[in-house]
């Protein structure tokens, strides 16, 4: 039922995308990639810190963006476009045809961009640039529109593999000390004189770089119980530092398009709310794994941007909210602002809710936790911590693989200090027995 308002009409836009690392965005704290138009935005919005997405499996076809329902708490469909639909709002889906899933999930319309992705393929020609082009259409022809509307984008994100357009490729190299020789010679033919073995310089250089490699992944001194890096060879360092460079270039070429969107919305004669918020992260060498998925649980992969802009010049100036919100709460809080009842979400330790509330600081929390699971694991998160451990129905193995990080300032996981907190791991895993 759409609530009695003598508001214009309203139009919102999501932009999504399937994979993209917090870590490497300006908003969140990155200063050493180019992100000049999403910080400026970023600027004019608020920015959640603690946002924690569904699965970290991208081809998942009832992600909680849709359902509004946080797996696994329910199974219950509780598409919120439907009610929006029957409340009079125009919905379209707006996806690069490489991001999953591409199943329609309820929206009016779907259009789906094809673009190309390589070092041989202009910058023009990419998926990003060719979706963001045309988002800007899209949104110029919604835009004259009476009727309500929501235009949700969603974009793959850096793709697999990381290699942006040729101008990209060594955007960032000499932050990894990365200098490739324009006069290295092609690979010798069989049979012919092998080339001469890397010089002594170049391999010390590699070995000091491996050396900084463990010591950022190795956990404080004080935490005993912290497993030990596994060891990084001067070669796999070489490939993560060049895998890591170039997908530091991709994001800089998404920022580079982002412009496109964001001109034309300066534009609107009402401002829309603006989501921008992505389904997971990525592994890039928090933890030695680089582009693996594992369990999904880990904060690489599971710890995701959400960013939201209305009009609201008080409150639009880049504040960051430190409340426990997730990816099913998009759904409520796309209802809220289009003013459309949506059923009230079962009682669940998952249960969705609008964000809209938090950021307009009408309160500053939504819930005491998160829970989140995977085939092997169990994980809950409170805004200052994060529990993991083993599904195991043995006790002692249950406490041997409990893993306890401080949060928000371990970002990534980094040190475990389960064993310095015996009484908090306990009554971590006591409200893990009452979920059951």
């Amino acid at each position: 039922m759409m609530v009695e308002s003598n508001q214009p009409a309203k139009s919102a836009i999501v932009l999504s995308f399937d994979r993209l690392h917090l870590g490497y965005l300006g908003p969140y704290g990155n200063d050493w990639i180019e992100t000049p138009n999403l910080n400026a935005f970023a600027a004019r919005s608020v920015m959640f810190d603690q946002c924690l997405g569904d699965t970290a499996d991208p081809n998942t076809l009832r992600h909680a963006w849709w359902t509004a329902v946080q797996s696994p708490a329910s199974t219950a469909d509780a598409n919120w476009l439907t009610r929006l639909r029957e409340g009079g709002v125009r919905s379209e889906l707006l996806a690069d045809v490489t991001s999953q899933p591409l199943e329609n999930p309820g929206f009016e319309t779907v259009q789906k961009i094809r673009g190309a992705d390589g070092a041989g393929i202009a910058e023009a020609e990419t998926s990003i640039a060719k979706l963001m082009g045309a988002a800007a259409k899209a949104v110029n022809k919604a835009s004259h529109d009476s009727q309500p509307w929501l235009l949700w984008i969603k974009s793959r994100g850096v793709p697999h593999p990381w290699l942006p357009p040729e101008e990209f490729v060594d955007l960032y190299f000499d932050e990894f000390r990365i200098h490739p020789d324009p006069d290295e010679e092609p690979e010798p033919e069989a049979g012919s004189t092998p080339a001469p073995e890397q010089d002594s310089a170049e391999a010390e250089e590699l070995a000091e770089m491996a050396e900084a490699w463990s010591e950022y992944h190795t956990a404080p001194a004080e935490t005993p119980e912290a497993p030990e890096p596994p060891p990084v060879s001067a070669e796999e360092l070489l490939d993560a530092v060049y895998a890591r460079a170039l997908y530091a270039s991709y994001v800089s070429l998404i920022d580079r398009w982002l412009a496109k969107l964001f001109q034309v919305l300066a534009k609107l004669p009402e401002p829309p709310l603006v989501i921008i918020t992505a389904a997971a992260g990525e592994q890039l060498g928090e933890h030695a794994e680089l582009g693996q998925y594992g369990d999904g649980l880990d904060s690489s992969l599971l710890q995701t941007p959400l960013i939201v802009q209305f009009s609201a010049p008080d409150l639009m100036d880049g504040s960051r909210r430190a409340a426990l919100v997730q990816a099913a709460d998009i759904g409520p809080t796309l209802g809220e602002w289009f003013g459309i009842e949506l059923p009230s979400p079962a009682a669940s330790m998952n249960a969705a809710a609008s964000v809209l509330p938090v950021a307009r600081q009408e309160t500053d929390s939504l819930r005491e936790f998160l829970y989140r699971e995977s085939p092997e694991r169990r994980g809950l998160r409170t805004p200052e911590h994060y529990f993991l451990t083993s599904r195991s129905e043995d006790t002692v193995a249950r406490q041997e693989s409990a893993e306890l990080y401080d949060k928000p300032h371990d970002r990534w996981d980094l040190a475990n200090v389960a064993m310095l907190s015996h009484g908090l791991v306990e009554e971590l895993e006591a409200k893990l027995e009452r979920i059951g």
